[in-house]
């Protein structure tokens, strides 16, 4: 019983201490859509790649067909 108090103990620290400022961090890459979004000719090539997406797969699966068939 002791070493089962022990251990939750244990277990209860890294649980409580894990998390301290983990959230609170800076994107590595310098383009974000924070820069991307304030230009308004990038909406441009946003909507582009959206539009490439599409019409490459379309709304299907990749190779076209549909994800429940019935004959």
């Amino acid at each position: 019983m002791k070493r089962i108090s022990k251990m939750s103990a244990v277990v209860a620290v890294l649980l409580v201490t894990s998390c301290v400022k983990d959230l609170d961090r800076v994107p590595f890459v310098s383009v974000t859509s924070a820069t991307v979004y304030n230009d308004a000719a990038n909406y441009k090539q946003i909507l582009a790649k959206l539009y490439a997406g599409l019409a490459v797969s379309g709304q299907q699966r990749a190779c076209g067909q549909a994800r429940h068939q019935r004959h």
